[in-house]
């Protein structure tokens, strides 16, 4: 184990946070074993057969072997009866198939020596509620695999199980960090997150546009590295106000700082020890009213419904509206009673509150 595995398990464990080094892994395993080609899989179990949900392959494996792999139900290897279920590493060899399914496999073995794939060796261990792993060596056409690989197998699997967890972990972790990005420069709102030095890590649209005058590129790196001018580093002080109003040219900004806890610094990667700030920006002006789609779509309107409440939350009064729209004040106040109905409010200001506070526009018009 010691000599098969020790420059094995550094580069399969490494795979977690540097994918490339599984190939690298699965690269060492072929070699010292004499195999022609290394697959490591992650199945799912159904009532029929074991159905991949990933597969990675080492860099001598021929692509249309790692294609053919992943065709669950022409493969005899998948099915359920080859493959009970087991508490420790389960061994599969196509010698040892049933009778019944000698034909399938003799098929699917002629299929893999179109691609150079020989005598095959398979290793699966349970992962509990993430499914089962698996590893599958192949031997070229004519060429017998190492003596010690079937022990070598059963020896790695535990850690084959433990590796493939850490990436999954690690891909379920990038995918919601990317989908948190995702959130943040979708959403309308204002938000960046930066260190206490005031370097911004992450801004979203909405925050760029704030941000105009109130950073500095950092001396000595790439022109996307920016940080807070000066006056507004207070805001990232322990035991200051963490609240401020900045005078940025015409446009006056409020700005809210929170300190982020370890875990959040995790969850965005923020490299170092160093402590992390979410930072709020909200022009003072206020921000433009919700869209006349937006509430449209929100609250089953018509456009000119939609387009009196937009002015209204925009500080229209209703005769405005009226002027702009070329209507009579009367039909301009029969639509705003219609407008009420439909959204169940009472008072003019219960209404505009309503609008405003709905998430009609949060994400902005294009959702």
């Amino acid at each position: 184990m010691a000599m098969l595995c020790s420059n094995v398990l550094g580069d399969l464990y490494g795979a977690s946070m540097d994918r490339p080094r599984l190939a690298t892994a699965l690269d060492r395993l072929r070699t010292q074993t004499g195999a022609r080609s290394v697959t490591i899989h992650w199945f799912n179990r159904t009532p029929d057969r074991l159905r991949h949900r990933w597969l990675a392959t080492c860099s001598a494996t021929p692509a249309p072997a790692g294609e053919l792999s992943l065709l669950d139900d022409l493969n005899p290897r998948t099915i359920v009866a080859v493959n009970p279920v087991h508490d420790g590493v389960y061994m599969l060899e196509d010698d040892n198939c049933p009778d019944a399914l000698q034909g399938q496999f003799h098929q699917w073995q002629a299929r893999l020596r179109e691609q150079g794939l020989g005598q095959f060796l398979g290793a699966r261990i349970a992962m509990g509620a993430l499914g089962e792993a698996g590893l599958a060596v192949h031997a070229g056409v004519g060429t017998p695999l190492a003596a010690h690989c079937r022990q070598a197998l059963i020896d790695l699997m535990p850690h084959v199980r433990e590796a493939l967890r850490l990436m999954i972990e690690t891909d379920r972790r990038a995918n919601e960090n990317a989908m948190l990005r995702q959130v943040m420069d979708r959403i309308q709102f204002a938000l960046a997150i930066c260190d206490d030095a005031g370097r911004v890590q992450i801004a979203n649209p909405a925050a760029q546009s704030l941000l105009e005058g109130l950073v500095v590129r950092v001396p000595g790196t790439a022109d996307t590295e920016w940080r807070l001018i000066e006056g507004l580093r207070p805001l990232l002080l322990s035991g200051s106000p963490h609240a401020m109003r900045w005078r940025n040219g015409d446009r006056e900004v409020l700005l809210h700082a929170v300190a982020l806890p370890r875990f959040a610094l995790e969850r965005y990667a923020i490299a170092g020890e160093r402590s992390a700030f979410a930072l709020a920006l909200a022009d003072a002006g206020g921000p433009p009213p919700p869209s006349p789609a937006d509430l449209r779509a929100f609250f089953a309107l018509t456009p000119s419904e939609a387009d009196l409440l937009a002015r209204l939350c925009g500080g229209d009064d209703v005769a405005t509206f009226a002027q702009a729209r070329g209507v009579s004040i009367h039909t301009a106040r029969t639509q705003l009673k219609q407008v009420m109905a439909k959204t169940r409010a009472s008072r003019q200001a219960d209404l505009i509150r309503l609008a405003l506070a709905s998430p009609s526009h949060l994400f902005g018009r294009s959702n």
